[in-house]
């Protein structure tokens, strides 16, 4: 089996998230993805937001006749959203994938077709400082086990805009290489340090080049035990290879400096209390 991986194309995923004091030009950024053939897309919205708002995002990705192929949508649950009104979204956007309703009272998931579904979590939707979990619910295939061995399985043609239009290769990441208000995704892609991460793979990472599932696990540089070393284990990883036992990664004793230094104290103690 060739254990070669190519993809064609500058960028394949992006990450934008939206909050109420995001004031760039969504239109600008989803137009400048496609000239990038950009295939998929993550929005993380952090503010209470109606369908019509919504709706206006996905009508300009058909306006513009977009090279994305997937959508998921990450958004705070509100009474607006039926399930008439969920369904009617699927219905008439074929390339969305995912509407993920946090600040649910219940869990649940419906699937609409093949590739489409909704689901409701009771976690709140807070900030960006709540992605980087690595759990064992693994995507085991060939394009993520040979994506796995040449390239970092998060980072890896990655690019994102956070809440402010800092064009960052994640959103959760302190590196800017500008904001999209005056710097196009382009330049942003051909400054010098935007690709250093692509090539991290979990063979070059601490403790994870000894585990047994380190080529269908996804990364995360943003979150990692030494802060300083950018191959240390992600931080909100409790699984130990050595002794193959998972454990809560939050309540660990040797990452509390960590948490310290990322300022997720508060953070951990509420994900800790529910």
């Amino acid at each position: 089996m060739n254990m070669g991986f190519h993809q064609p194309f500058q960028i394949s995923n992006a990450i934008i998230d939206i909050d109420n004091f995001s004031n760039y030009k969504i239109q600008k950024i989803l137009a400048e993805l496609s000239e990038l053939n950009c295939k998929f897309l993550q929005f993380r919205i952090f503010k209470q937001i109606k369908p019509k708002e919504l709706l206006s995002i996905l009508d300009f990705l058909e306006k513009i006749k977009s090279n994305t192929i997937g959508v998921e949508i990450l958004l705070n649950y509100n009474n607006s959203y039926t399930h008439t009104v969920i369904e009617d979204v699927f219905n008439k956007y074929k390339r969305l994938n995912i509407l993920a309703f946090y600040s649910s009272d219940t869990e649940s998931a419906k699937k609409i077709s093949y590739s489409q579904y909704y689901l409701f979590k009771k976690d709140i939707l807070k900030s960006q400082k709540g992605c980087g979990i690595i759990q064992n619910k693994f995507s085991i295939n060939i394009k993520t086990f040979t994506e796995g061995q040449n390239c970092n399985s998060c980072l890896n043609k990655k690019i994102s805009i956070d809440t402010n239009g800092n064009i960052k290769n994640c959103p959760s990441m302190p590196q800017s290489f500008g904001n999209i208000k005056d710097t196009t995704l382009e330049e942003a892609l051909n400054h010098k340090d935007f690709k250093k991460y692509w090539n991290i793979t979990k063979d070059l990472i601490d403790v994870c080049k000894d585990c047994e599932f380190r080529h269908v696990c996804t990364d995360c540089r943003a979150y990692i035990e030494k802060p300083n070393d950018i191959y240390s284990k992600p931080l909100k990883c409790g699984y130990n290879p050595y002794t193959n036992e998972w454990s809560e990664w939050s309540t660990n004793p040797l990452k509390q400096k960590a948490i310290e230094y990322y300022g997720m104290q508060e953070l951990v103690k509420k994900d800790n209390e529910v």
